[in-house]
């Protein structure tokens, strides 16, 4: 038993049904060239979604199935670029390229904000909290020093009601 290109098509697509789908997932194991055949024609579907010539159903078949993991998404773009480089598109290939680095950018610069914002609310938080008492040098604090910052018994007022 062999992959025929219809039926490798359609499992691709996800338009094969349960049975089908297993018979091919075991030839997958089972046969040598399989794979291979799969492989050749996972990039020629690739290749007619890029050039738009997949007929309207194994279009949306494509978007909808194929194009469901970020992996195959991937290979598509890079597919995509690879046959723009290779027909002297580069303009649209650098193009491409300087978007990642605009969106980078904008992250390394939210990231450093988000940082800037936080220390500042622990450094507020830090001194509301403690108040002057928590940033005075060690050699101020004596009892010798009296209050506020150590207080003798004969200064506790209790209050009764």
């Amino acid at each position: 038993m062999t992959l025929d290109r219809k039926s490798a098509k359609a499992y691709l697509l996800g338009l094969s049904g349960k049975s089908e789908t297993e018979r091919i997932e075991r030839l997958l194991l089972e046969d040598e060239k399989a794979p291979e055949i799969l492989f050749a024609l996972e990039n020629e579907l690739i290749e007619d979604y890029i050039e738009g010539i997949l007929p309207e159903k194994e279009r949306l078949a494509f978007e909808s199935h194929f194009l469901d993991s970020e992996e195959r998404r991937e290979q598509v773009k890079e597919i995509a670029m690879l046959k723009r480089l290779a027909s002297g598109e580069h303009r649209a290939l650098s193009s491409v390229e300087e978007e990642p680095r605009k969106s980078n950018s904008l992250s390394f610069w939210l990231y450093l904000a988000v940082i800037v914002i936080t220390l500042a609310l622990v450094i507020f938080a830090g001194w509301r909290f403690f108040g002057p008492a928590a940033f005075i040098p060690l050699s101020d604090l004596s009892p010798e020093s009296g209050p506020p910052y150590f207080c003798k018994p004969r200064d506790l007022v209790i209050l009764t009601v």
